[in-house]
């Protein structure tokens, strides 16, 4: 991680730091990233689409589980604690950006 952020933060590379140095595009990177933290990435879209992929894959889990010589139901719970990671994240994700100054209205 950087020096003092989170452990999967890094600091800008060659092309996105001087991109979001400039004051212009910068404004228009945040007020977008602001739009799509309020209309798209939200758990009211998100959540859905997770548990609909749990429903999908849960035979799915299982039946990989068994032919890799596990019992059926650790396949699913395993998926399931993959699920839980995804929403978890979401959620924290969300909440990270939208606590930035930057993203504030």
């Amino acid at each position: 991680g950087g020096v003092g952020g989170p452990i999967w933060w890094r600091p800008g590379g060659p092309f996105s730091q001087p991109l979001l140095a400039n004051p212009h595009f910068r404004r228009r990177f945040l007020a977008r990233t602001r739009e799509l933290l309020e209309t798209v990435y939200t758990e009211g879209n998100y959540i859905p689409l997770i548990e609909e992929l749990g429903r999908r894959l849960e035979e799915d889990a299982r039946i990989r589980a068994r032919l890799a010589g596990r019992d059926p139901e650790t396949g699913a719970r395993r998926l399931a604690e993959h699920l839980e990671s995804l929403r978890a994240h979401l959620v924290k994700r969300r909440a990270f950006l939208l606590e930035q100054p930057e993203l504030r209205p």
